[in-house]
């Protein structure tokens, strides 16, 4: 999934009120932009998270950075393997909001940057607006 990065999304997350309580213990031990980080980067997967804290050179050091890196191991617990929740339902309730608060952008930017068609960006703008139903006049 192609979402595109913005400062606020952490803001979006939480006021979406759609992360999983898996990914609350990731957020609480890692921060609000580590545990984005983890979650884009390996979201979906479990991971090996090394007993002692891991080198400056050990893969999760190198993908996440070296302070989150150790963050995951005193969080895992001496766990061999750690599962990260993938979010999905999450992120793309924050990029739905994105999308909806690019007021003034047209939806050809957008779909080019979210990796969505025009028509997609369209329906989810028309999804975050109410319709305003006018009734028949039947009776004057």
């Amino acid at each position: 999934m192609n979402v595109a990065r913005t400062h606020d999304f952490a803001l979006i997350l939480r006021e979406s009120n759609a992360l999983p309580d898996s990914a609350q213990a990731l957020v609480e031990g890692l921060g609000w932009s580590d545990a984005e980080r983890v979650i884009r980067l390996l979201g979906g997967t479990e991971i090996y998270v090394p007993a002692r804290r891991p080198a400056p050179d050990h893969w999760l050091s190198v993908a996440v950075g070296h302070d989150v890196a150790q963050k995951l191991a005193h969080l895992a617990g001496g766990e061999a393997r750690f599962p990260i929740p993938r979010c999905h339902a999450a992120l793309l309730a924050a990029r739905d909001a994105q999308i909806r608060a690019a007021v003034g952008e047209i939806n050809r930017d957008l779909a080019l940057r979210y990796g969505l068609t025009e028509r997609r960006i369209r329906e989810i703008r028309n999804r975050g607006t109410p319709r305003q139903v006018v009734a028949p006049r039947l009776w004057d």
